[in-house]
């Protein structure tokens, strides 16, 4: 009986390392390399988001990292969209949604910074269905700067009013729809 026992403790074991993924595997398979990860922002302890230099698309991507169910092994959810590499606008933004099969939303608007003296942003929905104002974090990297917001539920409206200041605190740019 105890080796019966030993016996199926060591297959499950097996099975269970072999549904192990590393991240760094994972990502590399679905072709996010190390250098291309700009941010990567924890959403909970069992889900990270990932900015990154997308080498298919030219722009810049965004993927989920989820811990699997039984706490073994990673997978990776893209997200399917992207922001191009626009360097004529001065901040450039996607928005991108994502619904869990626990029906909680993540939606993440994000953008680049292309004016060097903007050092601060400010977002502001202007039906104010998802929020008043907003400042992103901001990410400098390769000589440019990624903006974002995560939020915790679906983003319906897409009249933002954008606003870039300098170090001074003084407004330099502006756009709404």
């Amino acid at each position: 009986m105890f080796k019966l026992f030993k016996f199926v403790l060591i297959i499950l074991t097996v099975l269970a390392l072999m549904g192990c993924n590393s991240k760094e595997n994972l990502l590399n398979e679905n072709n996010i390399h190390r250098e291309n990860i700009i941010e990567t922002a924890s959403l909970d302890d069992k889900k990270d988001i990932i900015f990154y230099d997308d080498i298919d698309t030219k722009g810049i991507s965004t993927a989920f990292v989820v811990e699997g169910k039984t706490g073994f092994g990673y997978k990776i959810i893209k997200t399917g969209s992207f922001l191009a590499n626009i360097a004529d606008t001065t901040l450039p933004y996607h928005v991108t949604n994502h619904k869990w099969s626990d029906n909680k939303n993540t939606s993440i608007i994000y953008g680049l910074i292309n004016d060097p003296q903007i050092t601060k942003i400010v977002i502001i929905d202007l039906t104010k269905q998802n929020f008043n104002e907003i400042s992103p974090q901001i990410k400098e990297f390769d000589q440019r700067k990624l903006w974002y917001v995560i939020l915790d539920k679906p983003f319906t409206s897409f009249e933002l009013k954008l606003k870039g200041y300098n170090g001074k605190g003084e407004l330099v740019y502006q756009v709404s729809p």
